[in-house]
């Protein structure tokens, strides 16, 4: 432990994955591990350093909330022209639901032609008031609150997969939630705040190598958020699978009655068997094999 007791940061580890607040499969461990063997990428000094002053300065002055969630879209995720704001989202982006009197709205975008606002959108964002939670649901009052029991999690979710978009954020300023919405999936979010950026290094590294400019149009395709959370469900599944057959061996060697149907261990035992990691199960008590 470091003097403060605080653990030291291990860029080379996976251990950031469980400083997020995460709902739903997220990133398996092997597949980040794979796509960046020698630990997350080291982040710019002075962006950093701009990135704690423009946090210090909503500290002070919540009023710059607006400019600092600008700040981090624009400037330290590198997003730049590619990043539509509130009032130049295009209208097609809008998700109606009708049946609970109410719409989903986004009040930024992420597209792949800045020059094109028709292009197709890579991620889809919604502000919400500061101190609200991406979890909570709307206030009384708000169109369709009393009739649609959703977060706006769920309903940025909604949205994303009527308009066929992979991934939201939803943000207050200072909690930023990360929502995952693929087509026929369960719905994930993971959430990062400002304040663990700082005492965290690494959830900042992770959420520049996940979110900022270079995921999105500088590697390929297979090694794209989406992608990524492809692989790592896939990877789960795997492993669940195998763990299914293990358990389902174990079972099988555990007991089997004799010809007569009369069991061969006394009652309340079980035969061991030696079963290594992805391989068929060996018995080892002699004579009689499983």
């Amino acid at each position: 432990m470091t003097p403060a007791g605080r653990r030291p940061h291990a860029s080379n580890t996976t251990e950031w994955l469980d400083l997020l607040a995460v709902d739903g499969p997220f990133l398996a461990a092997p597949v980040v591990k794979d796509v960046w063997p020698g630990g997350l990428p080291a982040l710019n000094k002075d962006d950093v350093g701009a990135l704690r002053e423009a946090s210090n300065v909503l500290d002070a002055s919540p009023g710059t909330r607006d400019a600092f969630i600008r700040h981090v879209l624009t400037s330290f995720l590198g997003w730049k022209s590619n990043l539509v704001g509130a009032g130049y989202v295009p209208a097609t982006l809008t998700t109606p639901v009708p049946e609970y009197g109410t719409e989903v709205r986004p009040d930024f975008a992420l597209l792949t032609d800045p020059d094109a606002l028709t292009s197709p959108p890579l991620l889809l964002g919604i502000v919400v008031d500061p101190g609200v939670r991406a979890t909570a649901r709307p206030r009384p009052g708000t169109p369709g609150a009393d009739k649609w029991p959703a977060s706006f999690a769920d309903r940025l979710a909604h949205g994303l997969r009527a308009r066929k978009v992979p991934l939201g954020m939803v943000t207050n300023g200072t909690d930023w939630t990360l929502v995952c919405a693929p087509a026929g999936g369960a719905t994930t979010t993971a959430t990062w705040t400002r304040h663990t950026w700082f005492d965290e290094p690494d959830t900042l590294k992770a959420f520049a190598a996940l979110l900022g400019r270079l995921r999105f149009f500088g590697v390929p395709e297979d090694q794209t958020l989406p992608a990524l959370l492809a692989a790592s469900l896939d990877r789960q599944q795997e492993i669940t699978t195998r763990l299914s057959e293990q358990s389902q061996a174990v079972s099988r060697c555990s007991w089997r009655p004799s010809a007569d149907s009369t069991p061969t261990t006394e009652p309340n035992t079980v035969s061991r068997c030696c079963l290594p990691r992805w391989s068929p199960p060996r018995c080892t008590r002699a004579p009689s094999p499983c």
